[in-house]
């Protein structure tokens, strides 16, 4: 990974360490993999009771489930996917849109809508030629929203119609899932396709639990260690958890961002201003799930094939997506994706938003409905060591405030997470590269990496 030599590499190495990581979600994990592998002493502070931050997998009624992070996007040359195969995991395609299994009901009229496929794949053109679908969107962000620039494209036609109220969940769901915030309440080029990896999104049979377990093998991890301070100078760093100090050479912060905006770790010395005007003004989104487990997949069809299907509601952004993801859970199992106030109503009433699916659902497959046999509702908005989702691009954002997240101060204090990476931020393996990108800082002094072939 580095073509400097051997004994300057022992030299620079015997410099480093202890290294302390906080946090042991995947940027944490993936630091302290790397550090660790290549020699050095890592300790990892979590402050929660368990590891894997926002990759998480529980079990509902027997059914493992990712509670946050569930897709390895854009599967072809994606790091991640590689890891994983190499792991010996079993991965599933599982598309956010399958363009051969196109399932849209209207909540409307109260029916199934036609062939849609066509109306997608128009939609989808408009938008890589509006440079709203591409990767290679990074402008700063206007104080046109989302919501004003669909209005703006979908003049045609009465309101009423059908195709229209398509055509404007369709928009919508892609946003808004994407960055966890209400097209209202979202500049319109918030949201746009990673453009480095392609082919299609998979996940893991069994859950991301799996790789979490892999990254964590025989590191010094530290649970229920609440780090509250860090000071730092040309000499080292302490960090203050449960009253106990720990010295480090350096320190990797992997916080989420909404951690850091409830400024839950002081600073001593404070934060450059920089730092701090990436922390205020990159915005946060709000994706939450509600996971529910039944004895018999009745929306199925054909018993061997998944279906994903889609709801068209009069209440703009309610229960827009449900995910067939039994073949990956192990029992017939739906995950129902909600984002931005949507998000925000069903934490605040989890009872009111369950009895909302089920009504949807009885609607949609009337003759065939079963009650679920158990049910989740995420809370990522009020978990105190997330307090949000994954960052935005928000009104008062630019693209340059990822890079001033993950600038290093003093060669001493790091910052990694999803939210300091400007080409995949929001995104599990956007966490995972930050990781491996601030380890490689630390051994050899720069940035200029290439991600680990293999975790050892």
């Amino acid at each position: 990974m580095s073509h400097i030599s051997k004994k300057n590499d022992e030299r620079s190495k015997s410099k480093i360490g202890p290294v302390i990581v906080v946090g042991a979600g995947m940027a944490g994990l993936s630091a302290a993999r790397m550090l660790k592998d290549r020699g050095l002493e890592v300790i990892v502070l979590e402050g929660r009771n368990r590891i894997g931050g926002r990759t998480n997998t529980i079990s509902i009624n027997g059914a493992l489930v990712d509670e946050g992070g569930a897709w390895i996007d854009g599967v072809a040359q994606n790091p991640l996917y590689e890891l994983a195969k190499e792991a010996g995991f079993r991965l599933r395609e599982m598309n956010y849109v399958d363009p051969w299994r196109f399932h849209v009901y209207d909540g409307v009229k109260s029916r199934w809508f036609g062939r849609v496929t066509s109306v997608w794949e128009l939609l989808k053109s408009q938008l890589i030629a509006s440079k709203l679908y591409s990767g290679s969107q990074k402008s700063n962000a206007t104080e046109l929203s989302y919501a004003d620039h669909i209005s703006q494209r979908l003049t045609t036609g009465e309101r009423s119609d059908a195709r229209h109220r398509l055509q404007r969940f369709l928009l919508r769901m892609v946003a808004e899932l994407g960055s966890g915030e209400s097209a209202e309440h979202m500049p319109h080029d918030t949201y746009a396709f990673s453009d480095d990896y392609r082919g299609g999104e998979s996940m893991i049979s069994g859950g991301y639990g799996k790789l979490v377990a892999l990254f964590s093998e025989g590191l010094d991890i530290r649970l229920e260690e609440r780090v509250n301070a860090i000071s730092y100078d040309e000499s080292g760093v302490k960090v203050f958890a449960n009253g106990f100090e720990h010295r480090a050479t350096h320190v990797i912060v992997t916080v989420p961002l909404g951690v850091l905006k409830a400024n839950h770790i002081k600073f001593q010395p404070a934060l450059p201003r920089s730092k701090q005007e990436a922390i205020d003004s990159l915005a946060l989104g709000y994706l939450e799930k509600l996971v529910m487990s039944f004895s018999e997949p009745f929306w199925r069809k054909n018993l061997e094939q998944k279906q994903n299907f889609f709801y068209v509601s009069s209440t703009l952004g309610e229960f827009p997506a449900f995910f067939d993801i039994t073949d990956m859970a192990g029992k017939p199992t739906l995950a129902a994706l909600v984002a931005g106030q949507e998000s925000r109503k069903m934490t605040e009433n989890p009872a009111a938003a369950i009895a909302r699916a089920q009504t949807i659902l009885s609607e949609m497959f009337a003759e065939r409905y079963q009650s679920p046999v158990d049910t989740y509702v995420t809370n990522w908005r009020l978990d105190e060591f997330t307090l949000g989702g994954y960052s935005m691009i928000g009104f008062e954002s630019k693209i340059e405030h990822f890079d001033m997240l993950a600038e290093p101060i003093g060669g001493r204090l790091c910052f990694a997470g999803e939210a300091t990476s400007k080409q995949q931020y929001g995104y599990v393996h956007g966490a995972m590269e930050s990781g491996f990108r601030e380890a490689h800082r630390i051994l050899y002094g720069n940035i200029n990496f290439r991600f680990p072939t293999k975790l050892q």
